[in-house]
């Protein structure tokens, strides 16, 4: 019984964190560097902490967006074969 708790959410981003994403979403060319990293042959060490990296910076719409266009889903999935 009782009375119901209200959902959970997370905290905000630290400002910080914020800021940083905000920078790299002014310059285009990042994300499409990063996704470039992803070809064969360039470390699997390199490429677990990219996609690490891709993976958090998703979660920003305008991030997730220029992933997509830089063919993120794509290299992703000839990696698989």
């Amino acid at each position: 019984g009782g009375t119901p708790r209200p959902p959970l959410t997370p905290p905000p981003p630290p400002p910080h964190l914020q800021e940083s994403k905000g920078r790299l979403a002014s310059h285009p060319t990042v994300v499409p560097q990063l996704v470039a990293l992803l070809q064969p042959g360039c470390g699997e060490h390199l490429q677990s902490g990219v996609l690490r990296l891709l993976h958090n910076l998703s979660f920003d719409t305008p991030l997730r967006q220029q992933m997509l266009a830089a063919g993120l889903v794509q290299q992703v999935r000839e990696g698989e074969d």
